[in-house]
């Protein structure tokens, strides 16, 4: 029987992780079911490992206290933003650039500077407010999400340079994996001169002398003052140059999205929507102290290698960007996708 304590909590997950309208119904304290429900759940199989295990523990969380009424299926596959419609699983677990195939405005949160963190960025997407707004856009594709949660992301290596406020960009040459022209947009903004993405380590380019093309339709030389790197990256560097700086940037970050069918969900009785997200929020609280226990291991091989960090000025960097309220400024404008309301309310949470 579901305890009173995971009712209530559930009770409020159906209100801040999903405000699914009249879609989603408040879970109450009710008996167990006589039947047993299996829904199949899709995650890629190239999935990180960490999210893979919390996963399948989100599994095993929801038969544990359904007492084996509700299973949940894990495939591991390659789904897609249609793979509900198409009827190939109940629940999915997608990348934010395969949600944002069904709707572009998802495009906006792989732009740089919108979030402090990770702890920032889980906190912002699963709330109330946000995930109100995120429903209303995929209700034509009969899906909601039930959890969005951060999954890693990369921070700037300079050659002793610290780069902290948006003025501090300006000039600097970096070698930057960026997934889109929008990306490329937002540092060029910023007056930072992007090169592509020309080798596995971008690591190993920093400090190298490259052509630039000038505005006369010449060139000119110029050296690599700013390379992208993971955490993983700066701590396991086998070569370590005589200086160097981890900018904590935090400029590249993919939310990972968990979306349930619309149809799937409302089939289910209200106690078992109050254990199926209960389930969530297991999940995401594992996933993040999973995610945290990593970083901090990282940051101190980091640390021990007397490498010095700098913390950029996130918020006043954003703000030149993409103005207070999302409207854009002087110097950037921000694409259509790209939400107003939703960016206000993302620097709202910490």
């Amino acid at each position: 029987m579901i305890s009173r304590r995971l009712a209530a909590a559930a009770v409020g997950l159906a209100v801040s992780l999903c405000g699914c309208g009249q879609r989603m119904h408040s879970p109450t304290l009710l008996s167990t079911p006589a039947q047993t429900r299996t829904l199949v759940l899709q995650a890629h199989r190239n999935l990180n490992q960490n999210v893979l295990v919390c996963i399948n523990e989100f599994a095993d969380t929801v038969e544990r206290m359904s007492e084996g009424a509700l299973t949940i299926d894990v495939q591991l596959d390659n789904p897609d933003d249609t793979t509900v419609s198409r009827g190939e699983a109940d629940i999915v677990l997608l990348d934010n650039e395969q949600i944002a195939r069904a709707d572009r405005m998802f495009a906006m949160f792989s732009l740089p500077f919108l979030f402090d963190n990770g702890h920032h960025m889980t906190n912002a997407l699963n709330s109330e407010e946000v995930r109100q707004i995120l429903e209303q856009r995929l209700a034509e594709k009969e899906i909601f999400p039930m959890v969005a949660f951060y999954n890693g992301g990369s921070h700037l290596v300079t050659g002793g340079q610290e780069l902290r406020t948006a003025s501090d960009f300006r000039g600097v040459t970096a070698a930057v994996s960026t997934a889109s022209a929008d990306e490329s947009a937002v540092f060029q903004a910023l007056g930072m001169r992007i090169l592509p993405d020309t080798s596995a380590s971008l690591l190993s380019q920093l400090g190298e002398m490259v052509e630039l093309p000038t505005e006369d339709g010449k060139s000119e030389s110029a050296p690599i003052i700013a390379v992208e790197a993971t955490l993983d990256q700066v701590a396991r560097l086998q070569h370590l140059p005589e200086r160097i700086r981890l900018i904590n940037s935090y400029h590249r970050m993919e939310p990972l999205w968990l979306f349930v069918s619309s149809q799937s969900f409302g089939q289910l009785t209200e106690w078992e929507q109050a254990v199926l997200l209960e389930g969530c929020a297991e999940l995401t609280a594992g996933i993040e102290e999973r995610r945290a226990v990593r970083e901090a291991g990282l940051r101190e091989q980091i640390h021990a290698r007397e490498i010095p960090e700098v913390d950029v000025e996130r918020l006043a960097i954003a703000g030149a960007l993409y103005g207070k309220n999302g409207q854009g400024t002087d110097l950037y404008t921000p694409p259509d996708y790209f939400d107003p309301r939703v960016y206000q309310l993302i620097q709202r949470f910490e």
